[in-house]
């Protein structure tokens, strides 16, 4: 019995490995099969979605570039084309002496009354698009951002009535500090356009209809800077590319500029403390010298040389905190008249102890604290006010 059972089980057991080996090629011819099927499947998709969006892009170009367009499809430009721009001031910051640059995010919107392309003088078509008209004046940064001009359509607002482009802007922009008049300075920021066409084909300009704003709560504005307002302004400079009109006329291209201007002023009295607080006490030291009795002369003198120390030390003070500033600013005018103030009371204290070198005026002490103080309050009204 167990023979039998030995000799089928070497019978059935190379049978059953064959019929699975079978099977197996089978199903991986069908697999094969049906991958390559697949496989060209999917080729045959992507070759008609490579011809068909070849065909459409060729269809595009036909239509854009095909100098045999119909030109009467599109208006004709009455040149000069005028861009009106909207400007919203969203952020400010890195406004510091120590910079000569800002940061600045903008929300800009620019307005025409042409689609993106019309016919020009020589009655072909010519675009209207802002990137080929015009430019932004900006330093690129690591933090740089600077959207494309987004063409949002013509808006039938009665406000609007144009077709309108957007953009979104995040840059430096470049600051020529003016101090003459620190620290009773007014910054103008300036944010810059710039034509590319001659101003017989371009002119850019602000938009009546919406003034430049800008945002009520910026957080990043350095504190002890205040923004009073934005305003604008169009000039016009002269290239050195020459240029020919219609006419036969032969002059220089003269570019359009649309300049805002951010002004920024310095808000509260505490920088005006800072700086001064030391010059000011030095001075009236040198001031109360003159309710000693004249025959103090080593006290007098010894508190007016001290005052004299203490106010060239403020002065020192003052410098710092402009390194590099080498303009003369009231800042300046003001802590030199104060030195100049203590001298002069230092003149009138040897006026009065010498008796060879007198003027009767002045040897009263209430006369001189007088002369002194006036000249002070006159003379540090004129330098603010001029």
């Amino acid at each position: 019995m167990n023979k039998y059972l030995i000799a089928i089980c070497f019978v059935f057991i190379p049978f059953s490995y064959l019929s699975s080996q079978v099977k197996k090629k089978i199903n991986q011819g069908n697999d094969d099969k049906f991958g390559m099927m697949q496989s060209q499947e999917n080729i045959q998709k992507d070759e008609t979605y490579e011809v068909k969006k070849t065909n459409i892009i060729s269809s595009i170009s036909s239509k854009v570039i095909s100098p045999k367009r119909n030109k009467n499809n599109f208006e004709k430009i009455d040149y000069p084309i005028f861009y009106d721009f909207e400007l919203y001031l969203d952020d400010l910051y890195n406004v510091d002496l120590k910079n000569d640059y800002f940061y600045s995010k903008l929300y800009l919107a620019v307005y025409s009354k042409y689609d993106s392309i019309g016919v020009g003088k020589d009655d072909n078509l010519v675009s209207t698009v802002p990137e080929d008209n015009f430019r932004l004046k900006y330093q690129l940064g690591d933090e740089s951002f600077v959207s494309k001009w987004i063409y949002q359509g013509f808006i039938k607002d009665s406000l609007y009535q144009k077709y309108s482009y957007v953009s979104e802007v995040e840059n430096n922009f470049f600051h020529d500090w003016n101090l003459t008049d620190y620290p009773f300075d007014l910054q103008n920021l300036k944010i810059e356009f710039i034509s590319k066409k001659d101003t017989s084909d371009v002119i850019l300009r602000s938009a009546n209809n919406f003034p430049p704003t800008f945002n009520r709560s910026i957080s990043d504005l350095k504190e002890g800077y205040n923004i009073i307002g934005i305003t604008s302004e169009v000039t016009y400079y002269e290239s050195p590319f020459d240029f020919t009109s219609l006419s036969g006329e032969r002059r220089k291209k003269v570019f359009s500029k649309l300049t805002y201007n951010i002004e920024i002023d310095r808000s509260g009295s505490w920088l005006f403390v800072k700086l001064f607080i030391g010059s000011f006490l030095s001075f009236f030291i040198s001031w109360v010298v003159f309710m000693i009795p004249l025959k103090e002369f080593e006290s007098r003198i010894s508190l007016s040389v001290g005052a004299i120390f203490g106010a060239i030390g403020n002065r020192y003070f003052v410098d710092s905190t402009m390194q590099n500033v080498q303009v003369l600013t009231k800042a300046d005018l003001l802590n030199n008249l104060v030195l100049i103030l203590l001298a002069f009371n230092i003149l009138i204290v040897i006026l009065q102890e010498n008796k060879n070198f007198s003027i009767p005026y002045l040897e009263d002490n209430k006369n001189a604290m007088r002369i002194s103080a006036l000249s002070l309050v006159v003379l540090g009204f004129l330098i603010y006010i001029f």
